[in-house]
């Protein structure tokens, strides 16, 4: 708040809009969906001002995953679609797989399975010619997420399985919880449900610990279902 407030006290319109965009994903991550879209609004603002493309992209995507957050699906779809039409535009193809990601994901928790998968698809290849093992793990946590929409348990766990390994690979705590949920939810659903509270307190304990509340919100409602108190 004291770098914004000194960008805004001189006249730095860059540097407060790369804020901006900082403060939203920290919104995001513990929650707080209103104050991640305003601040992503006016992140976007600052940019379209300057005629900054980048920066544009990165904060019509960063808008769109908020808005898919808080159900607004329409929404953030379009805005998901400017950020790619953008990013293939300059040719910023580290920031174009994860649209694709979110991508992949909105259209996931739409029940849009097929444009799901055919987003995973493309998000998977081009962060292998990336060499990008994060968003590799991501699309593989996708395409599970897809098998698990489709009845496909068994591949959805084995996807699963993976992608928390290639997650826990790369030492980033957010993909890791939310693979390790999802891996729980799919043992949920194949009738194993010592594994799947063994995971989901797991992934609880770690949302928890590190702030990341939806996270946690999501892990207790499995334990919640299982009917197991996530306060144990």
């Amino acid at each position: 708040n004291r770098g914004l407030a000194l960008s805004r006290e001189t006249g730095n319109d860059y540097t407060e809009a790369v804020l901006l965009g900082c403060l939203g994903r920290v919104h995001l991550q513990q929650g707080r969906l209103d104050a991640a879209v305003n601040a992503y609004t006016q992140a976007l603002s600052r940019f379209s001002t300057l005629g900054a493309r980048q920066g544009q992209a990165a904060a019509h995507d960063a808008l769109g995953e908020a808005l898919h957050a808080k159900g607004i699906f329409g929404q953030a779809r379009g805005h998901l679609l400017q950020a790619l039409a953008i990013e293939r535009e300059v040719g910023d193809r580290g920031t174009e797989v994860l649209t694709l990601r979110n991508l992949a994901t909105l259209h996931r928790d739409a029940g849009e399975l097929d444009r799901a998968a055919g987003y995973a698809d493309s998000m998977h290849a081009l962060a292998g010619e990336l060499g990008d093992l994060r968003v590799q793990a991501d699309a593989l946590r996708t395409l599970a997420a897809v098998d698990h929409g489709r009845g496909s348990l068994e591949r959805a766990v084995e996807r699963y399985t993976a992608a928390l390994e290639a997650s826990r690979a790369t030492g980033y705590p957010y993909p890791e919880i939310e693979t390790m949920i999802g891996l729980a939810e799919a043992h949920e659903s194949l009738g194993d449900k010592g594994r799947a509270k063994e995971e989901a307190a797991q992934a609880h304990g770690m949302a928890s610990a590190i702030g990341y509340a939806m996270l946690a919100d999501r892990a207790a409602a499995v334990l919640e279902r299982l009917g197991s108190d996530p306060r144990e």
